[in-house]
């Protein structure tokens, strides 16, 4: 039976897409690749905002966690916020709020000031405060052995200003309760001279501070020491000058038998002006949250000899900004009250423009606060975000440049997001 050709009609339906179907089809995909890679794009910038936020708030934790640790030990070993010395015009140096023993603050720093001043390589940050803090922090406090503490205190004797103790790795005879001496016997085998706080058997308040001296001290075993005889000088050391400012000026003579002592120590904690061009002011600022030590009261980096590291610890990238405001009862019986309304009952020193930190009120007012804060900034611009012109945190108000403003600029321009931490820190050991 022969066959009969396909009707032409159904060889045209299924021999392929017109070209209207192909332009439509072609039409539809590019709709649906230009929609992926739009939610592709925004959920990329999502991230990196989120990236960015995220390390902000770790640099921000980061900046603040040593610090506030540091700051919650201030005054540890006894080492008191102030001397207690007449009000103005008493005589330099006066330690005192808001520049006072264990904490003390530079508040918004002028241009072109240096921490490591007369060698002039780390810049602070200008407008941004440094806060210096005091105390037995990183070795332990111990305990003198009964009857083993002498000091020459007559003028004109060949030993005068020297004096010496001992310590065990024990606090006391049939008081088995460990003393690590090792950090003491590492700074005496270094030479180091450092700063320690001795104080009275009798009363608390009675406290000194001095200059360890390593060659008239003595270690049993530097390895593992169980016996020191620690020997120290009030005069004619190194810093004595200084030490014995930190005691009203002069030895205490109600200090007739110690009972404990410990090492103290000096952070100061600062902003350094770093530049993406190293020694170049004109480029982009890329600040960084640092730490110094120092001999305390001295502006001598820590160590034997002093170590130029010392003047610059890094802690955090790119913080703009570090603001310190004092609680302080200002005088009388009334409690501290926290008012920031700039009104005469305000007890924050430095959380308002017009403060006057020589004003008797704070320099005769007791501290019981620290409020620390930190502003951080992103590492990369967004080219969506802009932050307001001008910025205002404590008594700092400073404007924010213009995005692309370039060169010679203290702070980062407004697209750069930017976060604020605050910390209250109640200063446990000062009284």
């Amino acid at each position: 039976m022969p066959r009969h050709p396909m009707p032409a009609s159904r060889r045209t339906h299924e021999s392929g897409f017109s070209l209207i179907e192909m332009v439509i089809a072609l039409m539809v995909l590019v709709i649906v690749l230009v929609g992926a890679l739009t939610l592709f794009d925004l959920a990329s910038r999502v991230s990196r905002v989120q990236v960015d936020v995220a390390d902000m708030q770790q640099s921000l934790r980061t900046a603040q966690y040593d610090m506030v640790r540091i700051l919650r030990m201030a005054g540890r070993g006894h080492v008191p916020t102030q001397v207690a010395q007449p009000l103005p015009p008493a005589a330099a140096p006066f330690w005192s709020v808001p520049n006072g023993i264990a904490v003390a603050v530079r508040n918004n720093v002028a241009a072109n000031k240096f921490m490591d001043d007369p060698a002039n390589t780390k810049r602070i940050l200008a407008g941004t405060d440094v806060l210096t803090v005091r105390g037995v922090f990183t070795s332990p406090v111990c305990t003198v052995m009964d009857g083993t503490f002498t000091v020459d205190k007559t003028l004109g004797s060949p030993t005068y200003g020297q004096g010496s103790f001992q310590v065990a790795n024990i606090m006391k005879p049939n008081v088995p309760v460990p003393q690590n001496l090792k950090h003491l016997a590492d700074s005496i085998a270094a030479g180091i001279k450092e700063g320690l706080v001795l104080v009275s058997s009798e009363d608390d308040s009675i406290y000194q501070i001095v200059e360890l001296d390593p060659p008239r001290s003595v270690v049993d075993n530097p390895a593992n020491p169980a016996l020191i005889t620690v020997g120290f000088r009030f005069d004619g050391g190194t810093n004595t000058a200084t030490f014995l400012a930190f005691s009203s000026g002069t030895w205490n003579g109600k200090l007739k038998e110690a009972a404990y002592f410990g090492i103290m120590e000096e952070y100061r904690f600062y902003v350094l002006d770093e530049r993406e061009t190293p020694g170049d002011a004109t480029t982009a600022a890329k600040p960084r949250l640092v730490r110094a030590q120092t001999f305390p009261g001295t502006d001598q980096p820590y160590g034997n000899p002093g170590d130029p590291a010392n003047w610059a610890v890094a802690m955090a990238d790119n913080v703009a900004d570090l603001q310190i405001a004092l609680g302080v009862q200002s005088g009388g019986a009334s409690p501290f009250t926290v008012d920031e309304n700039g009104t005469a009952g305000d007890e924050w020193l430095f959380n308002n423009a017009g403060d006057n930190s020589a004003d008797n009120k704070w320099r005769g007012g007791r501290l019981y606060y620290v409020r620390v804060s930190t502003t951080t900034f992103a590492e990369r611009r967004d080219k969506d975000y802009e932050s307001p012109a001008n910025v205002t945190l404590e008594d700092h108000t400073y404007a924010v440049p213009d995005f692309g403003s370039g060169g010679g600029v203290a702070t980062p321009d407004r697209a750069y997001r930017r976060r604020t931490l605050r910390t209250l820190v109640d200063l446990r050991n000062i009284t």
